[in-house]
C-alpha cells in the first residue's frame, strides 16, 4: 500500500493507494468550516510532552508553520522534532484507518507501507532537502510504530542521535520525494484528456505559489516530464493577508482571517479592513504584480531559449491553475490579466479515478490531486528531468553535430523540434 502524502502549508491530505482502489483519509477536523479530509497542519503538545494532532486531546502548546520551517531553512532539534511529531501522528492514524475500517479486505495481509511524500518544484532540486524529507518521514514512521503515545522526547532523541541503519523502519527505499506538479497531473496524463508538447502548472497553497513550466511526453513506453522551468515564492494567502492587513494594523488573522478559512472576496474584505475597493486594489497592486512577474518571466524565458518551437505558443498553453489559493478573486484576476500577453488554455483538475471518499466535493478535487497522485506506485509516476539538466536551446548557424544538446540523441538534422527522445528543450 502506497501513502500519498501531501504536506501543505496551511493542510495536510493523505490518500493510500493500490492497484485497485485508492483511500482519502478522513481525519477529527477541529475546523468546522473545511473538508473532514483536510488536516490543519498544527500539533498540539501536553505539558507532559505527549503529541496530538487535535486541541481536543491535549491541553499545551499548539506548534504552527511546520512545512514553512523546513522551507525557510529552520534546521533546529526543535523544528525537526515538531515535524517528526506531526507526521508520525498522521502515519498511525492512517494506518490504524485502513487497518481498522478495511479490515476484511486488508487483515489477513502483512502489509508493505510505502510512502510518497510530495515536494514544491523548486525544492526537488534541492539533493539536501530532499534527503532530510526521508530522514524526517523515516524517523517518523518508528516513532508511529512505538506502542506508546507520540511524545516530543522520543523525537528529539532520534532528531539528536543518527538512527538505528538498516532496520525495516529505517527503509529509505520505502520512501520517495516527488514533485508536487508530477503528482498533480497524473490523473490528467492517464486520461484520454493528455495532451503532449508544453503545459504550465500554478498552485496557490497559504504559504507558496509553485509555478512549474514543463513538457509531457513519452520516452521508451514510459510517461516523461522535463522541467523547462520551476518557481517558488511566498506569495500564497497567508502572504496576500499580511500584506492586507497593513491597512488596519490592528485586525489579526482569525476568524474569517485566519489560515484555516477562505479568505473573502474582495468587496467584504474591503468591508473588514474599513477601505474601500480602490484602495484595497492599490495596496494589492504590488503583491499582484510579483504574483504575475513569477509566472511571466519563466514564459518569457521558456519562450526564448528553452522550448522556442512548441506549437502550444500559438494554440494555447495547456494550464492547471490549482490549490486552494485558485479560489481566490485575487490570483484569478492576476491569471485573467496575464492572458492579455500569452495564450494559455485554462483547465481544471477534476479527474480523481478510483477514490473512496465520502461527501467530498467535485470543486474541492483539485485540492486532493497532489496525494492522490502520490498514492500511485512511484514506477507509475513517470521520469522527471531536472531544469538544471536541461541546456538552453543552441543557435543552429553554430551546430554542426545535428545532435541534441541534452541528450545526444540523433533528431532530424538541425531543424527546429523538439527532441523525441528526451522531450529536452532542444534545436536538434
Amino acid at each position: 500500500l502506497v501513502i500519498g502524502l501531501d504536506l501543505g502549508t496551511a493542510f495536510t491530505q493523505v490518500v493510500v493507494g493500490e492497484a485497485r482502489t485508492k483511500y482519502a483519509i478522513p481525519w477529527v477536523n477541529p475546523v468546522t468550516d473545511t473538508s473532514d479530509y483536510l488536516l490543519p497542519g498544527v500539533l498540539y503538545i501536553n505539558n507532559s510532552g505527549e503529541c496530538a494532532l487535535s486541541p481536543y486531546s491535549t491541553n499545551g502548546e499548539a506548534i504552527s508553520d511546520l512545512k514553512l520551517r523546513l522551507l525557510s531553512g529552520d534546521r533546529s532539534v526543535a523544528s525537526l522534532s515538531y515535524i517528526t511529531a506531526y507526521i508520525a501522528l498522521v502515519l498511525r492514524h492512517t494506518i490504524t484507518f485502513i487497518m481498522s475500517e478495511h479490515k476484511t479486505v486488508y487483515g489477513n495481509f502483512t502489509i508493505d507501507w510505502m510512502v510518497n511524500v510530495g515536494l514544491p518544484t523548486d525544492d526537488y532540486h534541492n539533493v539536501e532537502l530532499v534527503s532530510l524529507y526521508q530522514k524526517i518521514i523515516s524517523n517518523a514512521r518508528q516513532i508511529s510504530a512505538m506502542p506508546s503515545s507520540v511524545h516530543l522526547h522520543a523525537c528529539r532523541n532520534l532528531v539528536e542521535n543518527e538512527p538505528v541503519e538498516n532496520t525495516e523502519n529505517n527503509d529509505l527505499d520505502r520512501i520517495t520525494a516527488v514533485p508536487e506538479f508530477v503528482a498533480q497531473i497524473t490523473g490528467y496524463v492517464k486520461s484520454p484528456l493528455r495532451n503532449p508538447d508544453l503545459h504550465l502548472l500554478v498552485d496557490v497553497g497559504a504559504g507558496t505559489v509553485d509555478v512549474t513550466l514543463f513538457n509531457v511526453h513519452e520516452h521508451d513506453g514510459e510517461d516523461a516530464f522535463p522541467i523547462f522551468g520551476k518557481s517558488v515564492e511566498l506569495l500564497g494567502t497567508r502572504y496576500l493577508v499580511k500584506n492586507r492587513l497593513k491597512l488596519s494594523p490592528y485586525l489579526q488573522e482569525t476568524g474569517e482571517l485566519g489560515p484555516f478559512s477562505q479568505i473573502p472576496n474582495e468587496a467584504n474584505f474591503a468591508k473588514l479592513l474599513g477601505v474601500s475597493e480602490p484602495q484595497l486594489k492599490q495596496q494589492d497592486s504590488g503583491f499582484k504584480s510579483k504574483f504575475k512577474k513569477q509566472i511571466t518571466r519563466l514564459l518569457q524565458y521558456t519562450r526564448s531559449q528553452r522550448y522556442p518551437q512548441s506549437v502550444t505558443w500559438s494554440q494555447g498553453i495547456p494550464t492547471f491553475f490549482c490549490g486552494g489559493g485558485s479560489r481566490c478573486d485575487f490570483y484569478r484576476d492576476g491569471i485573467n490579466e496575464i492572458l492579455n500577453s500569452y495564450k494559455l488554455d485554462i483547465r481544471s483538475l477534476t479527474s480523481l479515478t478510483n477514490l473512496e471518499a465520502k461527501g467530498i466535493r467535485k470543486m474541492d478535487y483539485d485540492r486532493f490531486s497532489v496525494a492522490h497522485g502520490l498514492s500511485y506506485d512511484r514506477d507509475d509516476l513517470g521520469e522527471v528531468t531536472r531544469s538544471d539538466e536541461i541546456e538552453d536551446v543552441v543557435d543552429t548557424k553554430t551546430s554542426k553535430s545535428g545532435l541534441c544538446p541534452v541528450c545526444n540523441g540523433f533528431g532530424n538534422n538541425l531543424s527546429f523540434r523538439s527532441c523525441q527522445k528526451c522531450g529536452g528543450s532542444g534545436f536538434l
